[in-house]
């Protein structure tokens, strides 16, 4: 197999976004001036004159950096940051506030409640350098971590290859449906799992698919190399003989079927979507994270779902909290490793974050809350009211277990 490569590589595509920062005061003037400073800077900015508002924008996505005050009505500075450490462990926090709060700020440093402390009025420079100097930092952090998970484990294995082969056929003009489906009958494993997909109630078979060139035809020719590649990149992890890890990694897949189910309907009513293979794949990889950390870390996997089913965090802080660094980063990464189109790198690395109107990380946020297996998920607030729209435009080709809204 394969090992990771050594020393400093390429950074997951999730470090190559503009960031996400956030700015919480209550004086307007105050939020004024951040938005005014850091405008140019490319990053995804935020403000916030409400602290509640703003922690409960921070637990639905993805944040990088939060700068807030300390001296807020309703919710303290210190109250904010320390609920935004459990819900966004992995954000950078900054102290925005007067010096007449330094015992406060100190606590508060010493806690780790912050990083850093921003006297006001701030110089403008020093702000912009700090701020910038914490997220080049954070993307060295990230990238050590995932370099240590990585190299973590045994054997990871090589890019999928059955897969190249289908794609070689499918670029050829006018190939038989009898050629393909030969090609995939050279690999026994691969027709099993291609046959109970094929017969899974998400495809909604009106009969039983008991050859290969059924299940071609009833899933799609232009799907199969993408599903091939996914059950190779899915299954390929599991070389464990635990009973929980082939339960887990089975659950795992199952949602990914669902979720990838859904994705072909909404793309095919999405005006001027492109090419639908890639979200396909994309859809069933986002994540093969979980997958990997499931059979290189099987000990902390066990404690993450001991805290997802107690239900004291959801299964994203989870995650956070037992690994380090999220499941949609090791994802990312271990794609990107493999060298797979950017956008599917991409559209992995940014399922549970800000979509700024990319129509490929829409369609995947969408059929996740669709598919409700995990209803806590951070998603981009914006793509909430899309959600309802597309339950109703998708739901007469749905299975009967996925119209169901979950709550």
């Amino acid at each position: 197999m394969n090992a990771p490569p050594q020393g400093p590589g390429p950074a997951p595509a999730a470090e190559s976004q503009p960031r996400t920062i956030v700015f919480v005061d209550d004086e307007e003037a105050i939020l004024s001036s951040l938005r005014s400073l850091f405008r140019r800077s490319g990053h995804h900015l935020h403000a916030f004159g409400n602290a509640r508002e703003a922690l409960q924008f921070v637990s639905s996505v993805h944040v990088d950096l939060v700068i807030s005050d300390l001296r807020m009505p309703e919710m303290t500075g210190v109250e904010f940051l320390n609920r935004v450490a459990a819900v966004n462990p992995g954000a950078v926090r900054l102290i925005l506030s007067g010096y007449e709060d330094k015992t406060i700020v100190m606590n508060a440093l010493a806690k780790g409640l912050a990083q850093h402390f921003i006297l006001k009025p701030w110089n403008d420079p020093e702000l912009k350098a700090l701020v910038e100097q914490s997220l080049a930092r954070l993307s060295d952090l990230r990238r050590q971590r995932l370099e240590k998970i990585l190299g973590s484990i045994d054997s990871i294995p090589s890019s999928p290859n059955f897969q190249s082969k289908l794609h070689e056929l499918l670029s050829r003009t006018n190939v038989s449906l009898d050629i393909l489906a030969k090609e995939i009958e050279t690999n026994p494993p691969i027709v099993a799992k291609l046959l109970r997909v094929a017969n899974s109630v998400y495809y909604s078979s009106r009969k039983s698919v008991t050859t290969v060139r059924e299940a071609v035809t009833f899933i799609g020719t232009e799907y199969v190399a993408g599903l091939v590649a996914a059950m190779e990149a899915f299954h390929g992890f599991n070389n464990t003989s635990s009973a929980m890890a082939e339960e887990q990694i089975d659950a795992l897949w199952t949602q990914a079927v669902k979720r990838s189910t859904i994705v072909k309907l909404i793309v095919k009513q999405w005006p001027g979507f492109g090419p639908a293979n890639q979200v396909h794949i994309a859809s069933l990889l986002q994540d093969i994270g979980f997958a990997v950390r499931m059979c290189s870390e099987e000990e902390k996997y066990a404690q993450f779902i001991e805290l997802c089913n107690g239900g004291a965090m959801t299964r994203y802080e989870a995650d956070a909290s037992v690994f380090g660094i999220t499941h949609d980063d090791v994802g990312a990464a271990l794609l990107e490793y493999w060298n797979l189109p950017s956008d599917i790198v991409s559209g992995v690395a940014q399922h549970h974050r800000r979509c700024e109107g990319n129509a490929f990380v829409q369609v995947l946020q969408i059929a996740g809350i669709l598919e409700g297996s995990d209803p806590l998920a951070p998603h981009d607030p914006a793509i909430t009211p899309l959600v309802s729209e597309w339950r109703e435009k998708i739901a007469s080709e749905l299975p009967a277990e996925l119209t169901t809204e979950k709550p």
